[in-house]
Parts: structure tokens; sequence; C-alpha cells
């Protein structure tokens, strides 16, 4: 016997609308890296122009009914917006990214114990609670409203400062880092990491109450305005 699951089930009721809407279709499977990529192709209606009015009376009918199913009723269809508002953080301005990183390290440090002979790496604290301490400050409120899920994606991308890991945020070791990268892109481009060295200012030298904890001869950020180098990127 074949066992149907929730994914089966949503796609064979899909397909049953298709098929009484009216619709020639193929089910095919898309070559995307995810479990769902089953995709409908139609090809066109199966019913004359002469039926049309014929077919959008039984299309009506069905949607009633699907509408007064359970206790929903006079459930009715809005068009999606055309513009999608983006909730992940992606596009909050960098001001304001610059100042939840900061806020972030403030307390992955609040608890920690500074020594003055070893570099403090801060305390991990779960994404969960970074996020409900954000929001909570009253200047991130209004920016951060409708951008559920966003702050983790700012944290994720200032990897030079952060580590993002089984819901835990750490600050980021680099005396501790073994994996060498050789290239990396920018703007869609593949660049040696070498040409890249000292493009960007170091955050740790610049934030953290101890400083970078790599020599400037090591550390692959810029120790200071006189170490930062001005790259050209080539345009595609």
């Amino acid at each position: 016997a074949v066992v149907s699951t929730q994914s089966t089930g949503y796609l064979d009721f899909i397909e049953s609308v298709i098929l009484d809407f009216g619709f020639n279709h193929k089910r095919d499977t898309m070559k995307i890296p995810s479990t769902k990529r089953t995709c409908f192709v139609s090809n066109g209606r199966n019913y004359l122009d002469s039926e049309l009015s014929e077919k959008q009376d039984v299309i009506s009918a069905i949607i009633r009914t699907h509408s007064n199913s359970g206790n929903q009723k006079n459930v009715s269809c809005v068009v999606r917006s055309k513009e999608i508002q983006v909730r992940n953080g992606t596009k909050l301005n960098r001001s304001l990214c610059s100042e939840i990183v900061k806020f972030t390290a403030a307390l992955l440090l609040k608890n920690a114990i500074i020594k003055d002979d070893v570099w403090c790496a801060g305390q991990p604290t779960h994404i969960k609670d970074i996020v409900l301490a954000v929001k909570d400050s009253i200047e991130f409120e209004k920016s951060l409203k409708n951008q559920d899920g966003g702050i983790q994606t700012v944290l994720r991308n200032f990897h030079q400062v952060f580590i993002v890991r089984n819901g835990m945020v750490s600050f980021r070791d680099w005396s501790k880092e073994t994996k060498k990268v050789s290239s990396m892109r920018v703007g869609g481009r593949k660049y040696d990491r070498e040409s890249l060295r000292k493009s960007k200012p170091c955050w740790f030298y610049d934030n953290h109450p101890q400083g970078c904890n790599l020599s400037a001869e090591d550390c692959n950020y810029a120790h200071g305005s006189e170490e930062l180098k001005v790259i050209v990127f080539d345009e595609k």
C-alpha cells in the first residue's frame, strides 16, 4: 500500500484543482536543491472557448464549496502585491546593522570575566535571547518592525565578528581559525584572498575592549586607518 504523506496529499489536492479548473498539465520535478521541488506545468485549457462561461460557473461553484468548508464562511481571495516585503534583514541600512553588531557584542561581553593576560571571547548567547534584547531596545523597535528573523541574518553577514552555530552566537576567535580561504567573492566575482588583505578595518581592533588578539602582521584586517587599503573592484 502507498502511504500518503502531508506533502503528497497537498500535491494531489493541487492536481485535483487543476483538473477541475480544466487545464492540461504534467507533473515535473525541478532541478533545485530542495525537497519541495515538484511543480505542475500546463500547456493550456482542455475545453473550448465556447464552453468558457459554463466552465467559469463550475469554477465558481468549486471555490464556494471550499470557501464554506469547515467553520470558514465568506472567504475571499486577495491578489498578492507585486512588491513583496523583504523580512530577512537584508534591507536594513548599514548604520542600523552596525548598531546591532555593537549591541550584540555588548551582550556577549556583559557577564564575561575580562583578564589582562587572556583575550576575552565573551559568553556564547542563544540567538533568541539576542533577538528579544535587541527588540526590547527602544531605538531598534521602529526600524526592526516586521523584520522577524532578520537579526540572525545581520549577525551571519558580519562573519568577521560572529559565529552563528546551532542557535548560539559567539565571537569569532581568529587565533583559533585553521581553515585557510584562498579566494572570496565580491560583487559576483572571485578575487584572490591575499589581494583583499587589509581592505577592511578590523572590528575587534576598533571595538573590542582588549582589541584584536592577532598582531597587525597576522590579521587580515586593517589595524588603523594607516593600514587600510582602497581597492577598486572591476565591474561585471
